[in-house]
């Protein structure tokens, strides 16, 4: 009887150890002139998020979210953002930020850390105004 409750631990406990604790989240994001498709994303709070924003567009676009609490250590860019943003007259840090130039693809990865409603925008100056925004909804767990 002593042999089937160790079995029955140890297979337990390699289940256990064999299921991820958040699996990636892999978004895209098209931009085009003058807009985000999708327009609304949604991940879990805690999720690790790989996105992809393909810029299908003529012009230069890139993808801000502000406000949005992240996990530290949990931004890495793909290319690195090298573009002026002094147009932006704010206070507030962007917690994530990629962009692209026409026909290229640009990647953050970033962890969520708070539950809500986030919304990210185009930077590029009249973007946002001309329609480029959604929401990035962050879920309970």
């Amino acid at each position: 009887m002593q042999n089937r409750w160790t079995i029955l631990l140890a297979l337990g406990m390699a289940v256990a150890a064999c299921t991820p604790s958040a699996e990636r989240a892999e978004l895209t994001i098209v931009a085009t002139d003058f807009a985000y498709t999708p327009s609304t994303l949604e991940v879990r709070d805690g999720q690790p998020v790989h996105l992809r924003l393909q810029n299908d567009g003529s012009l230069e676009h890139d993808l801000s979210l502000s406000g949005l609490p992240i996990a530290e250590g949990s931004v890495a860019a793909t290319p690195e953002s090298g573009h002026d943003m002094s147009h932006l007259h704010t206070d507030a840090a962007m917690s994530v930020h990629l962009s692209a130039q026409p026909g290229q693809t640009a990647t953050v990865s970033f962890t969520p850390t708070k539950p809500g409603s986030y919304r990210f925008i185009c930077t590029i100056p009249g973007h946002q105004e001309a329609g480029m925004f959604g929401t990035l909804m962050v879920t309970e767990p």
